[in-house]
């Protein structure tokens, strides 16, 4: 049952198949519940997408808080909120009941600063060694930048991020694995981060590393 708030002219509640409710920012929404007769291929399609990128990015929550601090102005979006937007629209491929994630075009950053310059990965023994181009003379770099590196172990579903590492000048950093008892998938990224933590670079994809054990 839909109710008018006292001394408002706004019905919230339920009616029929309508849903109405005041939403976080206090903006007045309205929305059919239930799939409607004919959609359903849509509905699953959107659902799926959304089940895998929230999947992905939960182990990955922390990370993003700094990766996706800034979403645009116009929208009421947190940091999460702004990576699964993102996601959804950029990096899922296939259509219900295959829908799956283009890694290449996952984002675990997205900002304004200068992507990073000639970034590679490599594992060595027990470390995924990170090599990359400090490239300050380009505008928008500084040498007090702090590199941010991810780690997504796809089989665990469990992710290594370094949200303030090494500084831009030391062209280098590492991530330690943990023990594995089985090989594993594992995809690699990497970002900056301003030392004011209030810039940052869109993430670039460095890969697929496949660890026999």
């Amino acid at each position: 049952m839909a109710i008018r708030r006292k001394g408002s002219d706004d019905f919230v509640g339920k009616s029929g198949r309508t849903v109405t409710y005041r939403n976080k920012w206090g903006d007045l929404v309205q929305r059919t519940i239930g799939v409607k007769e004919g959609s359903k291929g849509g509905e699953f399609d959107n659902q799926q997408g959304t089940a895998l990128i929230t999947y992905i990015l939960k182990p990955l929550k922390s990370f993003i808080e700094v990766g996706f601090k800034n979403p645009p102005k116009d929208k009421h979006w947190d940091a999460y909120n702004y990576a699964t937007s993102y996601n959804k629209i950029n990096a899922l491929q296939g259509t219900y009941p295959n829908r799956e994630i283009d890694f290449n075009k996952f984002k675990v950053s997205k900002g304004d600063m200068p992507l990073p310059l000639n970034a590679k990965v490599e594992l060595v023994n027990n470390l995924l060694q990170f090599t990359w181009d400090p490239d300050l003379q380009t505008d928008g770099n500084s040498e007090f930048d702090q590199v941010m590196l991810v780690a997504y172990m796809r089989e665990s579903n469990k992710a290594i991020c370094i949200m303030g590492g090494a500084m831009r000048t030391a062209k280098k950093d590492k991530i330690k694995l943990t023990k594995f008892t089985k090989p594993s998938v594992i995809e690699t990224y990497i970002a900056f981060v301003s030392n004011n933590r209030e810039r940052m670079s869109d993430s670039v994809y460095l890969g697929q590393i496949i660890r026999e054990q």
